[in-house]
């Protein structure tokens, strides 16, 4: 199936995915003009247990603390979007999450592409991009041709552009691919 929005404003509240496309036949969710959907307010997307699922060519100002978080996925494809949110004062976001799914640590996203996206203005705590997990990381994701632009002012933790993994999970492997992307004035967190 493909989904496709509009151009214009949209403030649609969570959007919860419980479907999941095949590998031949995956789900598109897209805008129609790549960058003219604004997703304002309070939108945000989470996908569930899914696979095989595109989400194309939006821009999200919205003005939540993570607006795609994917819980125990699989072949999810975030491409061609604008993240450029609206931050409050001293909320901590990570706005673009990748984990496993917390009522069983045990099912574990893997597989998933970030790419072609434009990252940009973020300044207060989080990161563009976390890379989760329940009992390890999500493994096998690959992040490339991300443009990652404005992060700061420096901090001495919890600001990075991209964070895979944490304390907690630093012994699991996650075989995750980074390359290809740019950054420029990414200098939040050491």
């Amino acid at each position: 199936d493909i989904v496709e929005v509009e151009d214009g404003k949209y403030d649609s509240g969570g959007i919860t995915i419980e479907s999941s496309g095949t590998q031949s036949k995956p789900i598109i969710i897209r805008a129609k003009n790549t960058g003219e959907a604004e997703l304002t307010g309070s939108t945000y997307f989470t996908f569930r247990k899914n696979e095989h699922i595109t989400l194309e060519g939006f821009n999200f100002t919205s003005a939540k603390y993570t607006v795609v978080k994917l819980e125990a996925c699989n072949n999810i494809r975030i491409t061609k979007n604008i993240f450029q949110l609206t931050e409050s004062e001293g909320e901590s976001g990570k706005w673009l999450y990748i984990g496993g799914y917390w009522d069983d640590g045990s099912i574990l996203s893997h597989h998933n592409r970030i790419d072609h996206n434009i990252f940009r203005d973020k300044h207060q705590l989080g990161n563009f991009i976390t890379i989760d997990g329940g009992d390890q990381v999500s493994q096998h994701d690959r992040i490339d041709h991300n443009y990652f632009y404005n992060i700061g002012p420096r901090h001495d933790n919890e600001m990075e552009a991209i964070r895979v993994g944490w304390s907690e999970l630093s012994l699991t492997d996650g075989f995750t691919v980074i390359e290809y992307n740019l950054f420029e004035d990414c200098d939040g967190d050491p």
